[in-house]
């Protein structure tokens, strides 16, 4: 049975909360959440981080851009717009087009 994604939930000097989660082979990334989040808020969008990096990192066309810049909108959004980037993700595993969401955080 393949193992469950993890990542890991930290808070920083700052006292901001964080997920840290592999984006490729050894390659980690952290992505500071929501702060309107609350610490069991946050544990489960790691949660919902760590699953989406998984499912990008396993689809052949997607680069390391692309996977960062849409776990960035997925630590920060709410509602429909992280609805959005679910959906969207979904759409790249299924082998769309990724070059729309390379533009900047809350561009799209």
């Amino acid at each position: 049975m393949p193992r469950r994604p993890r990542g890991t939930l930290f808070r920083n000097a700052a006292d901001r909360l964080y997920v840290r989660v592999l984006v490729g082979d050894n390659d980690r990334e952290s992505f500071p959440v929501d702060p309107k989040l609350t610490e069991e808020q946050a544990e489960q969008r790691k949660e919902l981080i760590a699953d989406l990096a998984a499912r990008l990192r396993t689809s052949r066309n997607v680069t390391r851009d692309a996977i960062v810049a849409l776990l960035e909108r997925a630590a920060v959004r709410e509602g429909r717009a992280l609805r959005d980037v679910i959906a969207a993700v979904d759409v790249i595993c299924k082998g769309g087009d990724q070059r729309q969401l390379l533009l900047p955080p809350g561009d799209n």
